[in-house]
Formats: structure tokens, sequence, C-alpha cells
């Protein structure tokens, strides 16, 4: 009798092992790589994202844990809370936290001064209007009132937001000293103490109220901007000058500029929690705020790297040029991926919070395609910074960001939370169309301008071409 044939490995490839073969073998492939792991504005961009895996990833744990020792009504009310509190830290930032990217970028002899300066600069600001937005609501609105009665929640409620101005500047200027490690320190710090605070904090005697997550949070802020502080100050031993009213005064023309357009981009994303709340209800809010922050590690992609392009030399064209190609297949090839995990998974995650968050998944769904329309926002926001032309481009984004809140409140007045995620998607596909002709004038100038000189000879007026662009409003 013969012996059975033995059973070899096959020696065909698999088809894992094709598709690495054929990448290594690709030259744009292998170019990609390698301009990706040599450019600055990409590096300082990952530290960023970094910080928003960290706190994306131990903020679910901070809201499971909320979750199952709160009502949902509580945690919609909390919620609504911390994003007011944020959106005002947005407003008090006044546009301290770009500029000293900007000063620190062209400027280290400086870069103490800068940094304190700007911190109480915008802490202050925060801390006085968020002492009056607080008695504001606290007196207009019956569903936020509940959380900013007293003394003590409307100190609690103007401390959140002056620390979160603060934590918004300091972690800006790493990113202009180039040493984004600290502000992922400072984050990752953040993020895991208020995850440790806030099942001790559900320990002590009933504190089962809105104002759990507030305490957590500001206790967070509080340690991890001492850290920070402490690696800043060895980063800056020996720079000259501490607080600058001065320097204050000569930039506040430029101020109002980067403010306008840091305002204008981030406001919607504070206002919807809280007209869900009203318009919904909390409970339904609590749905969507957990589905909004579950997939902020997608959307926040575009924004990272428009901070970190804002870092390069006014005027210099061509380097903007690379880098906005790089960045913009970075987000195509990150976003593509990140939707379908998020389509996936959504289920699980919102239940894994809590089982009547499930009636989010849909609008989880819908939110994390804005990365598409994001993306190119947020390399127009980019472009319009680097040529100086910050006013117009707050124009633009201003009128955006009021699409944004009319289409959002009018989903969730039609449709609840599903409604607010598709006006989102609408309006930001809206304004992408807007920004595409000065994302091309940077992606691609050379298509720009046969097409801009093909334009303005049908209608008979002068060709601008793509390097005339003035720069007088960046910061001197």
């Amino acid at each position: 009798m013969s012996p059975p044939p033995r059973h070899r490995l096959s020696s065909r490839p698999t088809t894992s092992a094709r598709f690495s073969a054929l990448w290594r073998g690709s030259p744009r492939a292998q170019r990609f790589i390698r301009e990706l792991s040599v450019s600055l504005m990409v590096r300082n961009a990952a530290t960023l994202y970094g910080s928003t895996l960290v706190t994306s990833f131990l903020g679910f744990g901070f809201w499971w844990v909320a979750a199952r020792s709160m009502t949902p009504a509580a945690v919609g009310l909390g919620s609504a809370l911390l994003s007011a509190a944020q959106l005002i830290g947005v407003f008090g930032v006044v546009g301290l936290n770009t500029l000293v990217i900007a000063k620190l970028a062209t400027d280290r002899s400086n870069s103490r001064m800068y940094i304190v300066t700007c911190a109480f600069g915008s802490g202050t600001v925060t801390f006085l209007a968020a002492v009056v937005a607080g008695a504001l609501l606290g007196h207009f609105s019956r569903t936020l009132r509940g959380g900013l009665e007293g003394i003590v929640p409307a100190l609690l409620f103007a401390a959140l937001a002056s620390l979160s101005a603060v934590a918004a500047v300091t972690d800006d200027a790493c990113v202009g000293l180039l040493r984004g490690r600290l502000q992922l320190r400072r984050n990752t710090v953040f993020a895991a103490s208020k995850l440790i605070a806030i099942p001790a904090l559900a320990l002590l005697a009933g504190l089962r109220s809105s104002l759990l997550p507030e305490v957590a949070w500001l206790g967070g802020l509080v340690l991890s901007l001492g850290v920070v502080s402490a690696a800043l100050a060895k980063v800056t031993r020996g720079d000259h000058g501490g607080l600058s009213f001065r320097f204050l005064l000569e930039h506040r023309r430029v101020l109002f500029s980067h403010h306008w357009l840091n305002v204008s981009t981030q406001v919607s994303r504070f206002i919807l929690p809280a007209i869900v709340a009203v318009v919904v209800n909390p409970a339904a809010n609590a749905a969507y705020y957990a589905a909004s922050l579950l997939v902020g590690f997608l959307a926040i992609i575009p924004t990272h790297l428009s901070t970190a392009l804002f870092a390069l030399a006014p005027g210099d064209e061509g380097r903007l040029r690379s880098e906005v190609r790089l960045t913009s297949a970075l987000c195509a090839a990150v976003g593509a991926a990140g939707c379908v995990v998020v389509y996936f998974t959504a289920p699980f995650l919102l239940s894994l919070l809590r089982p009547s968050y499930r009636l989010a998944v849909p609008a989880m769904r819908i939110l994390a395609l804005m990365v598409f329309p994001t993306s190119v926002k947020a390399q127009y926001i980019a472009i319009a910074r680097v040529r100086g032309r910050m006013a117009r481009a707050a124009s633009l984004t201003t009128v955006g960001a009021g699409l944004e809140v009319l289409l959002g409140t009018a989903g969730a007045t039609i449709y609840g939370v599903t409604g607010v995620a598709v006006g989102l998607l609408a309006a930001s596909t809206l304004q992408a169309v807007l920004y595409v002709p000065s994302y091309l004038s940077a992606a691609a100038p050379s298509f720009f301008d046969a097409h801009l000189s093909f334009l303005a000879s049908a209608l008979g007026v002068p060709r601008v071409s793509t390097s005339d662009r003035g720069l007088s409003e960046r910061a001197p």
C-alpha cells in the first residue's frame, strides 16, 4: 500500500501577502510614506490626534461610568452644561491660541512671555464671560437652571469654562514650540484623572446630580494644567519676560481675525447639544452627545492638521502645496476607513454606554460622513491662515456656522436626534462646495490658474494668480 499523500503548504501567496508586496513595490506608496515620516506638520498633528484618541477612549469610560451613576436626564443636563462651558471657553480664548502658535513659530526668545500672557488673557476673559452667561442661562432656561442655581454651581461653571480656555492655549503653545508630546501628556493626565474621579465622587454622600461630571472635569483640568505648566517651565527656562499687557495691545487687531475665525468654526458643535436638550429632551441629548463624542476621534483629524499647518511660514506656496496635498490624502484614507468602522461598531458602542442610547445609531453613522466635507473646510482654513486672509475666511465660516445651527435645529424639530445629524451633514456639504476653489488654488495651482485665466478672459476682467495673494492679516 502506498503511503497517503503528504499535504504540503501551498506555495501560492496569500491575499495579504500580495497586497503587502504590491504596497512595498509601489513607488507612489513609498513616496507617500516618506513624505509622512518627514513632514513636521504631520508629526505635530499626530501628537494632537494622539491626544484625541486618549481623550476619546478614556472619555468613553467617563461617560460609561456617568451613565451608570446618574439618571439619563442628569447625564443630559450635565453634558449640556459642559458643552455650554466649553463654548464660552471658545469665545474667551479670543484668538490667543492660534496667535501663540504663530508667534512661537517665528520667535522663541520670548516663549515664556507669549505663553503666560496668552493663557492669562484667555482665562480671565472666559471667567468673566462665564459668570455673566451662567446667570443668563439660569434665568432664561428652565432646563439648564437646575445646574446653575446657587453660588457654588455658578462658580463651578465659570471655573470650568476658564480652565478649558487656558488648556486650549497651553496645548497650542506646545504645538508652536514643536513639543506636541507635552500636550499629549496633559490630555492623558486630564482624561485619566477625571475618569478616576467620577466613580469616587459617585460614592460620596448622594452626589448623583448633574454636578458630578462638572466636578470631575474641573479636577482633571487643574491636575493636567499643573503637570504641563511644570514641563513648560523647564522648556522655557532662561527666557525673559512674564505677563505683558503691551503684547496684547499691540496685537489687538490681528487677534480679532484669529478670534472670529476660531469661534465661527467651533460654535455649532457646542450650541447643538444645548439645542437638542431643549428642543427634544435631555435624555435624547445624552444619546446624541455620546454619539458625537464617539465619532469625534474621526472628525477631529482635519482640524488637527489645519492647526499644525498654521506653523508654516507665510508666503511659502511651494511648501503649502505639498503639505495640503499630503494632508488631504491622509484625511481621505483615514476618513474612509473610519466611516466603515463607525458603521459596524456604532450599535455596540452606544449600547455599551447605555442600551437606550441606541436611538442615536443612525445619527452616529451620519456624523461620521462629515469627515469628508470637514476635511475640505479645514484645509481651506489652513490656507487662509497661511495666506493672511483670515477675515474673508471668517466671513464664510460664520455663514457656515449659522447654516449648521439652523439646519441642525430644523432637523431636531422634525426628526429628533437623527434629524440633527442630517442637518449638520447637509450644512457641511454646502460649505465644502464654497471652499473648493481656494482649496484647489493651493493644492493644484496650475489647474486652478488655467481655469481662472479662461474665466477671466471670458468675463473680460484682469487675471489674478495664486501667487498674488496678500499676507497682511498674518500676525507680525
